[in-house]
């Protein structure tokens, strides 16, 4: 069935004096009595409502009506005519579970299923629009890019059920770090940028932000678990020259082997560390 079929409402003519289904967009009931339709219990009210209705009057009902057999909960909308009732059905509980369906599918395609954090399609997507916000706020960008130490070890030590809870320890404790506002993108298998507002008036820097992460994971006091990651603040000059860019993918794909770069040196230093733009290590 199509889904402009199971969202399309079910159209009734009623006879006012016995309630008998006169038309109907639905053919199977055409002859029923409609009040056979109305679900258990819900009988008596329903003709209520439809007793009280005037000529030329409108009320909307909710109530289940058992359809194709199955008891489902409708929005009932009905008119009076000159001994007629039209009756638009609309099937919300149908419509309820795509709504749900929809969001899920949204969720799906833009975030990492193992995580919750976002997957590259959204960080491509939600990428310009916040490097705008942040030009448009005369911000910088704070970035860190987030890798896992020895998932590979891991991984043959204790088998990917082991290398899966060090992930997603790891993005948690991101998760819990983070402000609202802040993206969490999952790289690859072991590697996670972070993105966020900075403001110089606030003295929160990038280097806070990543110690903040660096301290949680130890806090953890877990021999198999430590990160690397390398920090950088993209300054608001350099982030109009990115949305200038008539290219601004390839210009953004060079900040991040920058920031590549950094966390290299951090690995390279002996992990469980952070490297900053200014050569420091934290």
């Amino acid at each position: 069935m199509e889904l402009d079929e199971v969202l399309k409402p079910i159209l009734f003519v009623i006879d006012d004096n016995n309630l008998d289904i006169v038309i109907s967009s639905t053919k199977t009931y055409v002859g029923t009595n409609f009040i056979y339709l109305v679900a258990a219990g819900h009988k008596e009210a329903f003709i209520k409502e439809l007793n009280t209705l005037k000529k030329d009057k409108y009320v909307t009902i909710s109530t289940p009506l058992v359809i194709n057999r199955q008891n489902e909960n409708f929005q009932i909308n009905v008119f009076k005519a000159d001994q007629r009732y039209y009756i638009q059905a609309i099937p919300i509980d149908t419509i309820s579970n795509l709504i749900y369906e929809l969001n899920n599918l949204e969720e799906y395609a833009y975030t990492d299923q193992l995580t919750g954090a976002l997957n590259r399609y959204a960080y491509w997507e939600m990428l310009l629009n916040l490097l705008y916000d942040i030009e448009r706020e005369k911000k910088s960008l704070g970035m860190i890019f987030v890798d896992i130490d020895n998932l590979k070890r891991i991984n043959t030590e204790k088998g990917y059920q082991g290398g899966d809870y060090v992930i997603t320890t790891v993005a948690d404790v991101i998760k819990d770090t983070k402000r609202k506002s802040d993206l969490l993108v999952r790289l690859g298998g072991d590697e996670f940028l972070v993105l966020g507002k900075m403001d110089k008036a606030k003295e929160f820097t990038i280097e806070d932000f990543a110690m903040r992460i660096l301290k949680k994971v130890r806090k953890l006091n877990d021999p198999y678990i430590s990160v690397s990651m390398g920090a950088y603040n993209l300054k608001t000059s350099h982030i109009k020259e990115l949305t200038d860019s008539k290219d601004w993918k390839k210009e953004w794909n060079k900040v991040i082997v920058y920031l590549d770069k950094l966390l290299r040196t951090a690995k390279k230093s002996g992990k469980d560390r952070i490297y900053t733009k200014s050569g420091e290590l934290l």
